[in-house]
C-alpha cells in the first residue's frame, strides 16, 4: 500500500456567519426553549451517528463486493463454481477451415416431483402417450411413491411443447446440454463420442476432456471437403468389391499434417446405442496389417541407401524360389529374361525383391526399420495407437528377413506405414503425424536426398508402366505403389480367399507433396468382377479421390 495513504489529511472547516447584513438582534430563549433545543439538539446529534455508522457499513459493503468481483474474475480457473451458478458450454471441434465437427447444444432434461403432481390419472396417461417407451409402471410408481425421477434427457421441441401443455406443477424442466456431430458418421472414428449422460467415451472427445470442458476449442489438420469425399468414395467402393471394410488416410509428407482419416466400418456418434462391436476401432491407429507388395519399396530404399551392387545388376527370376521346404515365392508375371533393379519394382517381383535383399542381408535390414521407425510405436497425439509387430531379435532370421524383403512376416498400422513411406519421398526427412492444428513437430533427415529421389523415380514408373497403371490422373504427376497380401490365419498360415488390397500413391510426384493410402478389407471381387488385386481396386479408387480433390488441395494439372 501507499505510504501516503496512512496519513490522512482533511482541510479545516469555517464556521458559516451568524450575522448577515445590517441586522444585529439577538433572540434569547427562557429555560423551556432552552431545554426544548437542547433536546433537539441530543436527537439530531444521536441521528447523525447513526447516519455515519449506516453509511460506513454500506460503503464497506461496497467495497468488499467490488473486491470480491475482482477477485473472480482474475481467478476464476482456480475456483471450484458450481455448474448450477456458472456453467462453461463445452467447447467445439472444428476442422481447419473453422467448420463445425462437434458441438454442444442447450436442451432441456424433464424430472417428475412426484410429491407436486396434482391430476396425476391424467398426467400418467398423458406421459405414457409422450414417452411410449417407458415401461407401463414408470410414471405411475414414481407418482405413486412421491419420488423425484428423471424422465428424459433432451428433449425433442415436440416433446417440450407436449408436457408444456399439461401445465403440471410436477413436471420440472432442467437446463442441460447434448453434444451433436453435424456430419453424423464421417469423423467418429477420430473424435469419438459423448454418452448421453455427458462423459467423454473416446478418441479425441475424451483425450481432450479437460480443454473442451473449461470452453477451449480443438482445432483438427482435417479438411471436412476432403473426408467427405474420400468418405463417400470409400463407401461406394466397399458396396462394389463387397468388402469387410476399408480406410483412406491422406498425409502432407513434408510436416505430417493428417488432411484426411476414414476408417470403415463406422458408426453414427449422434446415437451412441447403435453402435456395433468393432465399428468403434479406428483401424488407421489401432489395427495392424501384413501390407504385402507395398513393403518392396523399403526394401529398394535399402539397397539404394547402402549402395549395395542391386541397382547396377540383372537378376534372374525366371525360376520359383524355395524360401522353405513348405513355402515356394512364385510371381504373377513371368520373366524369362533376367531383369534389373527398376523392372523388379516396376512389375512388383517376389523373387527380385528376395534377390535384392541379398545384396546388402538382415543386419541392414534391421538398422534400417529402426532408422525410419517402423520397428517402434507411431503415435499421433489425440489417438489411441498400437505398436507393429516386427519379429522377435530370436525369431528374426534369414527366413523371416526374406518374407520381409516382399511384404510379409511383419504386419504394422496404416498411421506407421504412411509416417514412414512419407521420409522415403520428402526428401528423406522423419516427420511425426500430427492431427492437431498449430502443433509444433520437430523434423530430421534419415536418408540422403538422392535415395529419396531415386525412389520417388521408381514410384512414378510403377504408375506410368507397372501395376499401378489403374491410379493415373490426367495431367498431375503420380507414383505409387500397389499392395495384395493374404490375410493371416490365426491357426496358422494364409487364408487362400482372403486379401488385403492396397495402394499407396504420392503427387504431385515431380516435387511430392502429399501421400494417400488407400486400403480394403477382404473384397471379394476386382474391377469388371476379376480376382481382387491392389491394381484393381484401391489403385483405381485412388485415382478417383485425387481427381476430385486436387483443386481443393490448390494443385495445378499439368
Amino acid at each position: 500500500m501507499d505510504e501516503r495513504n496512512n496519513n490522512l489529511i482533511f482541510d479545516n472547516i469555517s464556521p458559516k456567519k451568524i450575522f448577515s447584513g445590517n441586522n444585529k438582534s439577538i433572540l434569547f430563549l427562557d429555560q423551556g426553549g432552552i431545554i426544548e433545543s437542547r433536546k433537539i439538539n441530543v436527537a439530531l446529534q444521536k441521528g447523525k451517528n447513526k447516519f455515519f455508522v449506516i453509511f460506513f457499513i454500506l460503503l464497506s459493503s461496497f467495497f468488499f463486493i467490488t473486491l470480491t468481483l475482482f477477485k473472480l474474475s482474475v481467478t476464476s480457473d482456480k475456483i471450484n463454481i458450481s455448474k448450477s451458478s456458472l456453467e462453461v458450454a463445452r467447447g467445439k471441434i472444428v476442422d481447419r477451415n473453422d467448420k463445425i465437427i462437434s458441438a454442444s447444444i442447450p436442451t432441456l432434461d424433464l424430472y417428475i416431483d412426484g410429491r407436486k403432481i396434482i391430476n396425476k390419472k391424467k398426467t400418467i396417461e398423458s406421459l405414457k402417450k409422450i414417452f411410449i417407451k417407458k415401461k407401463d409402471n414408470f410414471f405411475t410408481d414414481i407418482i405413486k411413491n412421491k419420488k423425484y425421477k428423471l424422465v428424459s434427457k433432451h428433449l425433442s421441441e415436440t416433446e417440450e411443447n407436449e408436457v408444456r401443455k399439461l401445465g403440471e406443477p410436477g413436471l420440472v424442466f432442467h437446463d442441460s446440454s447434448r453434444r451433436i456431430y453435424p456430419q453424423d458418421n464421417l469423423f467418429s472414428n477420430v473424435t469419438g463420442f459423448i454418452s448421453k449422460f455427458g462423459v467423454a467415451q473416446s478418441k479425441l472427445e475424451k483425450f481432450y476432456d479437460k480443454e473442451l470442458n473449461k470452453g477451449l476449442d480443438i482445432k483438427l489438420t482435417l479438411d471436412l471437403k476432403i473426408q467427405n469425399i474420400i468418405y463417400q468414395q470409400l463407401t461406394e467402393s466397399e458396396n462394389y468389391f463387397s468388402s469387410k471394410g476399408s480406410l483412406g488416410l491422406l498425409i502432407d509428407v513434408t510436416n505430417g499434417e493428417i488432411i484426411s482419416m476414414v476408417s470403415k466400418p463406422d458408426y453414427n456418434p449422434n446415437h451412441p446405442i447403435t453402435i456395433k462391436p468393432y465399428s468403434e476401432n479406428n483401424l488407421i491407429t489401432e489395427a495392424r496389417f501384413e501390407m504385402g507388395s507395398i513393403l518392396k519399396i523399403y526394401n529398394a530404399a535399402m539397397a539404394l541407401e547402402n549402395n549395395s551392387t542391386a541397382e547396377n545388376k540383372l537378376f534372374d527370376v525366371s525360376r520359383d524360389y524355395e524360401l522353405t521346404k513348405t513355402y515356394i515365392v512364385k510371381d504373377s508375371t513371368k520373366f524369362l529374361e533376367p531383369i534389373n533393379f527398376e523392372k523388379i519394382f516396376t512389375h512388383s517381383s517376389n523373387i527380385g525383391s528376395i534377390k535384392v535383399y541379398d545384396t546388402f542381408g538382415k543386419k541392414t535390414q534391421k538398422n534400417f526399420f529402426k532408422k525410419i521407425g517402423l520397428n517402434g510405436h507411431t503415435r499421433i497425439k489425440g489417438l489411441s495407437t498400437i505398436d507393429n509387430n516386427l519379429p522377435s531379435d530370436e525369431q528374426w532370421n534369414e527366413v523371416i528377413s526374406r518374407s520381409i524383403s516382399f511384404g510379409y512376416g511383419l504386419s504394422i498400422t496404416p498411421l506407421s506405414l504412411v509416417t514412414t513411406f512419407s521420409s522415403l519421398v520428402n526428401g528423406g526427412y522423419k516427420i511425426e503425424p500430427k492431427i492437431i492444428d498449430n502443433l509444433e513437430i520437430d523434423k530430421e533427415r534419415i536418408i540422403s536426398r538422392q535415395t529419396s529421389q531415386k525412389i520417388s523415380h521408381l514410384l512414378k514408373k510403377v504408375v506410368e508402366e507397372g501395376t499401378g497403371k489403374h491410379a493415373k490422373v490426367k495431367n498431375l504427376g503420380i507414383g505409387g505403389k500397389t499392395g495384395t497380401a493374404k490375410k493371416f490365419n490365426k491357426i496358422g498360415g494364409y487364408y487362400e480367399d482372403k486379401v488385403i488390397t492396397s495402394f499407396l500413391g504420392v503427387f504431385p510426384i515431380n516435387k511430392p507433396k502429399y501421400l494417400l493410402l488407400v486400403l480394403f478389407d477382404e473384397p471379394i471381387k476386382g474391377l469388371n468382377s476379376l480376382t481382387p488385386y491392389g491394381s484393381n481396386t484401391a489403385a483405381p479408387i485412388f485415382a478417383k479421390i485425387v481427381n476430385q480433390i486436387a483443386p481443393i488441395l490448390n494443385l495445378k494439372k499439368e
